[in-house]
């Protein structure tokens, strides 16, 4: 099953972003803080699915709410859930989450739309210009080892 998707990483002030997720007809946005890592955590996450990891997932941080994508690989394709969380930081988040969608996407369609959504990001704002605006250095790790550029992250 390969559909359609697109995604934008948004800087919307200092320490504040926006990803914008459509999928199959559905939009879904999730305003992250400085607080966290969350594009880090989602080039991680899309990096591991490239390298062939069975599960992984991604941490979106806001303030105090937040959501963990959470991906599992079956083949060729990808079985994602999101979950929210009222307080990310609260040692019970657990208790009070709630899954927000469940679907099974084409891996490689994710992992593109991804890309796609960085070489959109940089050619707007570049590396400096992302540090500027959103107050943190730009993750270059996590999109090298993304990008196939750099090394592996280490257990």
């Amino acid at each position: 099953m390969t559909a359609a998707q697109e995604m934008e990483w948004v800087l919307a002030g200092a320490g504040w972003a926006r990803w914008r997720w459509s999928l199959e007809g559905e939009t879904h946005q999730f305003g992250v803080s400085y607080t966290g890592q969350a594009l880090e955590t989602l080039l991680d996450a899309t990096a591991d699915l490239r390298l062939g990891a069975r599960f992984t997932y991604a941490t979106l941080e806001s303030e105090p709410e937040g959501w963990r994508v959470f991906f599992a690989a079956a083949g060729e394709e990808v079985f994602v859930q999101v979950v929210q969380y009222p307080y990310m930081q609260d040692e019970f988040r657990w208790n009070d989450a709630v899954l927000l969608w469940a679907k099974r996407i084409d891996m490689r369609s994710f992992i593109d739309a991804v890309r796609g959504m960085m070489d959109d990001l940089l050619a707007k704002h570049g590396r400096d210009g992302y540090a500027r605006e959103f107050g943190k250095p730009f993750p270059a790790g996590p999109y090298e080892r993304l990008t196939g550029e750099g090394g592996h992250r280490e257990s």
